[in-house]
């Protein structure tokens, strides 16, 4: 049997400790480093400090406060800043009560995966544990309310949302029939329900912020909204713009719940509201010319909706990135002449993209460019209108 002897060469061994020393050493400063370089929660830079991994996922965030109540907020495509934390509590004092919802739009930065604000009267702070999950802590300190002045610390948990699932439905106009599908696939409507008269322009939107995008038409210058999916009577009535108007419908102001508006296609402008009632225009401006067809989607994932045009006279899409007057930032032909265009989140990535509606076939594409459809699919009758929204409340 042949035995084998190991030879410890000293010089050998002082190169590679010297070796093992300098990995482990931050060299500007002299400071040894935790061989633990990586671990669950953070990573440990050469400089010596901590930069958290946890990477917040961008979007929607919810969750509730120790209490139950709800509390959300979104995060930038970036994942490197906070907007429009809500929470909402609740104060009792003898025999009043009180309900109070706190709203704080930033744009506030994250940092080593760390948010916070501190007001007057209100403050919270989180941390990003995960890419998907949050928690953190607040505070009223005399806060003024219809029952007086209170005081209040809790904490909360959050989690992120996926982005909603898109997927058509048509309305039948010569009878204001609608039929609703949960895939974006030939087959049989998984919702058929009779909601509006015959003439009416069909409108969706998630009214509420529970994340399901549910009914509405319009009707000689009126909207009725209604808050699910089945027959009755419209959950919200009121005026807005004027007969012969188009409706649509978006989040204009970032806040998780859609608001209507019209366009005026006899003069090519939008007239958008960020409340579902009756009252004056928020946002005014111009897009388009007459006889174009008004749109609206989150073209570029940050969070707001904002207005296009299709030009039914030649299959063109006009696509703006802000609600203002001005050039439009994507300009693309996709359909033909009669088309009718409709928009939504196609593959689920945040970013709504074009489609049109021919003769009862869908042509749906994944990214607003030239090119070929991705989804082509049968539903509905030649005469249609098509719609789109995430009908069942699930990612």
């Amino acid at each position: 049997m042949n035995l084998y002897r190991i030879r410890l060469d000293p010089y050998r061994i002082r190169i590679f400790v010297l070796v093992l020393v300098l990995l482990f050493t931050n060299t500007s400063t002299g400071l040894a480093l935790s061989p633990n370089i990586i671990s669950s929660n953070n990573i440990v830079a050469l400089d010596g400090t901590e930069n958290y991994a946890a990477a917040a996922a961008p979007g929607n965030w919810s969750g509730s406060t120790n209490l139950g109540f709800p509390v959300s907020f979104t995060v930038s495509p970036s994942g490197t800043q906070w907007d429009t934390f809500k929470l909402t509590t609740d104060y009792v004092n003898g025999a009043c009560s009180v309900r109070l919802t706190t709203t704080v739009s930033g744009l506030g930065t994250i940092t080593n995966d760390h948010f916070s604000y501190s007001g007057t009267h209100f403050s919270f702070s989180g941390d990003f544990t995960t890419s998907t999950t949050a928690a953190g802590a607040y505070t009223y300190t005399n806060q003024s309310t219809s029952c007086g002045s209170f005081s209040q610390s809790g904490t909360w948990s959050a989690t992120s949302q996926p982005p909603s699932a898109v997927t058509v439905g048509v309305f039948r106009p010569s009878n204001g029939l609608l039929y609703l599908k949960n895939s974006n696939t030939t087959g049989f409507a998984d919702i058929a329900i009779n909601y509006g008269l015959a003439g009416d322009y069909p409108v969706v939107g998630d009214w509420d912020g529970n994340g399901t995008a549910t009914i509405g038409v319009y009707r000689n210058g009126s909207f009725y909204l209604r808050n699910s999916n089945t027959i009755g009577f419209a959950d919200v009535v009121f005026p807005f713009g004027n007969p012969g108007d188009q409706p649509i419908a978006g989040d204009w102001d970032h806040n998780g719940t859609d608001t209507i508006g019209v366009y005026r296609s006899s003069t090519g402008t939008f007239y958008l509201r960020n409340s579902n009632s009756t009252g004056n225009p928020d946002l005014i401006f111009s897009l388009g010319i007459p006889g174009d067809v008004g749109i609206a989607g989150d073209w570029n994932n940050d969070g707001f909706d904002t207005t296009g045009v299709f030009r039914p006279s030649n299959g063109i899409i006009f696509l703006k990135n802000a609600n203002t007057t001005g050039i439009a930032d994507i300009a693309i032909n996709y359909g033909l002449p009669g088309d009718s265009p409709v928009t939504g989140d196609w593959d689920n990535n945040g970013t709504d993209t074009i489609g049109v509606y021919r003769n009862g076939t869908f042509y749906l594409r994944n990214s607003n460019t030239i090119g070929f459809a991705d989804i082509v699919f049968g539903l509905g009758n030649p005469g249609d209108m098509p719609i789109a929204g995430n009908w069942d409340g699930l990612p």
